[in-house]
């Protein structure tokens, strides 16, 4: 059997409810301790976590930013070729309509003189012409010149009118 001495005076002694207490005040402040000691674990694990991201983050920033600037220049090009092709396009178109000016010129000056020329249109790759004719020995004129010239791949009739009193009305596109 154990004993215990003591030498103090009961006076001085703490009573076992008060020792109860501190042990249990003890114990809850070594908990409340561990609690805080794994929550500023966590935070601080949380925030290196955190600056990582912020650092991955800004380092993709940076690599984007430069392909952006990248792809700017590179758009730059492609408009300044965009705008010398338009050019060269544009200067194809008046050689193509300086063709086609020759070809209805070619048309028009070998018609005889009761074909009347009504109207003309010539586009980037047609012509559209319209004329008044009088008699069917026009129009068979006009359709064997047309075929004779050879300067046109293909001629579609768009418009054939016929008005006992004013005479043919022709119209075509040529290609």
């Amino acid at each position: 059997m154990k004993s215990t001495i003591n030498l103090l005076p009961k006076e001085v002694l703490i009573k076992s409810d008060t020792q109860q207490l501190a042990s249990k005040l003890t114990k809850v402040a070594i908990a409340i301790t561990a609690i805080f000691v794994l929550f500023v674990a966590g935070l601080v694990a949380f925030m290196i976590f955190v600056n990582n991201q912020l650092a991955t983050t800004q380092d993709k920033i940076a690599q984007t930013k430069n392909q952006i600037r990248a792809l700017e220049s590179t758009e730059q090009s492609m408009l300044l070729v965009k705008d010398r092709v338009q050019k060269i396009q544009l200067i194809q178109n008046l050689n193509s309509s300086a063709t086609q000016i020759t070809d209805l010129d070619a048309l028009l000056t070998a018609l005889p003189a009761s074909v009347l020329f009504q109207s003309g249109k010539l586009d980037v790759d047609r012509s559209r012409v319209t004329l008044k004719l009088t008699s069917s020995q026009d129009l068979a004129f006009v359709f064997n010149l047309v075929r004779e010239l050879d300067r046109y791949q293909t001629v579609v009739m768009k418009k054939f009118d016929f008005n006992p009193a004013a005479g043919y009305q022709i119209e075509f596109e040529t290609y």
